[in-house]
């Protein structure tokens, strides 16, 4: 059996804007500068209103033919659910894991 084994990003390579906003969502374009895929993207909310957005891609990593960078875009709901279902109200959006991240978006 193969299992494709999945790691985040590195965040140096990656870029993120903020395209739109309403009461609702948050629109993300994700740009990544290495020419290699991102098959894969997790998002986790926590109970202080931050979301957490996690590209993924395989240890090995496929390229995207030409070199030519990957982009991706997201519409992230201003209300999200932790782990344990709880509902929240997203008051910041970051680009990779609690503990590697980096700040896209923040509630005025």
């Amino acid at each position: 059996m193969t299992r494709l084994l999945l790691v985040p990003v590195p965040l140096d390579m990656t870029q993120a804007n903020v395209e739109n906003i309403t009461e609702n969502s948050v629109e993300i374009l994700f740009v990544v500068t290495d020419g290699k895929k991102v098959p894969s993207t997790s998002l986790e909310f926590t109970e202080d209103g931050r979301c957490f957005i996690t590209l993924k891609r395989g240890v090995i990593p496929q390229g995207n033919g030409n070199g030519e960078n990957w982009t991706g875009e997201w519409s992230v709901s201003r209300t999200g659910f932790t782990k344990a279902g709880k509902e929240v109200s997203v008051r910041e959006i970051y680009c990779g894991t609690e503990d590697s991240n980096f700040l896209i978006w923040q509630a005025e």
